[in-house]
């Protein structure tokens, strides 16, 4: 009787490891956010909501810094458009959410 129980448990196991392995795109984005890169690229201008603070953006002699900053840099030069930082002025994700849903 264990033997049965325990090489249904081992059927079970390598049944849900296999669904994983369906037709999904591996290695490629949802059609939704090709759509989103395609109009970052044909307005010309990646925006990045940030806070300001020492580890993700803040500007020291007038020169823009930070993690998040750097990573925005990078990724907008790759695009090859020009990045544009928008500092939040409260941690409200409710309103950032919104914020990005408008395209600000």
């Amino acid at each position: 009787m264990r033997g049965t129980a325990n090489l249904f448990l081992i059927a079970l196991l390598c049944l849900c490891c296999l669904s994983g392995c369906g037709n999904k795109r591996h290695g490629s984005m949802p059609d939704e956010a090709v759509g989103n890169l395609q109009q970052i690229k044909d307005s010309g201008e990646l925006v990045v909501l940030t806070l300001y603070s020492s580890t993700s953006y803040f500007n020291y002699r007038g020169q823009e810094m930070g993690f998040q900053y750097e990573l925005s840099e990078q990724f907008a030069k790759s695009l090859g458009v020009k990045l544009r930082v928008v500092v939040a002025t409260f941690p409200c994700m409710e309103l950032w959410s919104e914020w990005l849903r408008i395209g600000l």
